[in-house]
């Protein structure tokens, strides 16, 4: 369920008639819409149209990790591109940052600095201005919020959240609690028996490596629990160097650096919806490292 509000000006701005033509296009299921209404553009609307959370770059790290171990952690700024949606320019627009643990305790808040007057249909990017030193083992939501000096007349948009997990051990690039849900596997891939998945790992500290965690789609819980992952399913799990002539995971019998043994997906699997493999203990240096997960 969502609402959605686009600017059609453009399309029908001074028209006597205009119609809307609404297409599904999908495989299955259905879709339903209600509740339209066209109304006139709002002179104060800010939009946080996405966010970033930047690691240190010097120390070799250049994509996100949404669950940091303290031995690999850094400094973190802040970062989201707004778009002015009203008809007038906006005052001294930017960007408020406040990062709350579950409990509503708030561990940081920031700014960015003040754009003085941001143009109808423009976007900038703006960026906190103090870095975000993770201290504390928790998780936290870290909401980004637009604003300016102007009354805002539709606030629903202006602020986005994001997770951030700061660890005794994991080290994930995936979102603690997800906000969009989508799944990938063997299914995924007709006539495909063997599927290898990566991600990419960007240690800024030496670290030892124990056991991998993955997520199993499911829907509900315990007994209940329905999934499309099957018992019986086999993954292994691999840390590689990169292949120096392509930048891509190294292939079997060069730069593999330890692996699981193979892992049988149990019923009890599927109704937890994860599952933690061991993995020899190896010690990695700083730098870059894929994590394999094989499919059978």
């Amino acid at each position: 369920n969502a609402t959605i509000r686009l600017n059609v000006s453009s399309y029908i701005g001074g028209q006597t008639n205009a119609r809307f033509a609404f297409l599904f296009n999908g495989d299955y299921y259905f879709w339903m819409v209600d509740d339209i209404a066209i109304s006139v553009s709002p002179s104060n609307d800010l939009q946080t149209l996405s966010t970033t959370m930047l690691p240190d770059t010097a120390l070799g790290r250049f994509i996100e990790y949404h669950t940091v171990n303290e031995n690999n952690k850094t400094d973190i700024r802040f970062q989201a591109r707004v778009r002015n949606n009203g008809t007038i320019a906006q005052p001294n627009v930017r960007l408020n940052v406040t990062v709350r643990d579950t409990f509503n305790n708030v561990y940081f808040t920031g700014t960015s600095q003040f754009v003085p007057s941001l143009a109808p249909g423009v976007d900038t990017f703006l960026s906190v201005t103090t870095l975000y030193h993770p201290f504390l083992l928790a998780l936290t939501n870290v909401a980004f919020q637009a604003v300016s000096d102007s009354t805002e007349q539709y606030p629903s948009d202006n602020t986005l959240s994001r997770q951030f997990t700061l660890s005794d051990s994991a080290f994930s690039p995936a979102q603690t609690l997800q906000t969009a849900h989508t799944q990938i596997g063997t299914g995924t891939f007709a006539g495909s028996s063997v599927i290898k998945l990566a991600n990419y790992l960007e240690l800024v500290a030496n670290d030892t490596i124990t056991s991998v965690r993955a997520i199993l789609h499911s829907t509900g819980n315990g007994a209940s629990a329905t999934s499309s992952t099957q018992a019986g399913a086999k993954v292994k799990f691999s840390i590689r160097l990169s292949d120096p002539a392509t930048g891509l995971p190294s292939g079997f019998g060069f730069g593999i650096l330890c692996e699981s043994g193979e892992y049988t997906i149990t019923a009890a699997d599927v109704a937890n919806a994860a599952i933690e493999v061991p993995i020899p203990k190896t010690y990695l240096a700083l730098g870059p490292y894929w994590l394999i997960a094989e499919l059978n």
